[in-house]
């Protein structure tokens, strides 16, 4: 009897140590899958830019003061400004083609993903401090962007905008555009005064 409880004992013990080593395998077997899917994503991916070689042509026509307190903070948000942006590797230059930065030139370091095809996150910092977000829309041909201004009584306020895109193509294409002076008049006519239907002026 001693032998067979012995023996009865031995095989549970048994029993549990291969259960245990079996719930172990399957823990280091998931811990090895997930090591190996993120052993899928490219060292320095980040650092990539899928807008290079890219450009577009866009204008400002819905804007929100996201914090704003009084309708004058809502007026400091401007409509129908005109931007060129052209994409290189790892920068942007954007260049004011109608509005208040109209010629104004400005180059600085951006930071480019596609976060799902033909929508693009990019973001830069401007020589002033201003840090600028912008979601691209290819397919609804629409550029959202964010970023910190200053109410008239100088405050902080939250921005953000949405454009209509009116161009997005190679650097060479929307270079032969821009080009174009009555052709980039024709179409900032027709905005603005599309802009001025929706705002019932």
């Amino acid at each position: 009897m001693a032998n067979t409880k012995y023996t009865r004992i031995h095989r549970n013990w048994y029993c549990f140590i291969v259960l245990i080593t079996i719930c172990a395998g399957l823990s280091i077997s998931a811990i090895a899958e997930e090591l190996h899917l993120l052993g899928h994503i490219p060292p320095g991916d980040f650092a990539k830019s899928p807008l290079a070689g890219k450009a577009q042509i866009y204008t400002y026509h819905e804007g929100i003061a996201v914090n704003r307190a009084t309708e004058e903070d809502y007026q400091a948000v401007g409509f129908g400004e005109t931007i060129e942006l052209v994409f290189e590797e790892g920068a942007g230059t954007y260049t004011g083609l109608h509005g208040k930065y109209k010629g104004v030139t400005e180059r600085a370091a951006c930071g480019q993903r596609e976060i799902a095809p033909g929508i693009y996150f990019a973001t830069w910092l401007e020589s002033d401090g201003q840090v600028v977000t912008m979601v691209i829309n290819t397919h609804a041909r629409t550029v959202t962007t964010s970023f910190l201004d200053k109410t008239k009584s100088g405050k902080d306020m939250l921005i953000m905008l949405r454009a209509k895109i009116f161009e997005f193509g190679s650097i060479e294409e929307i270079k032969a555009i821009t080009a174009d002076e009555e052709k980039v008049k024709a179409y900032m006519t027709d905005e603005l005064e599309a802009l001025q239907l929706r705002k019932g002026e």
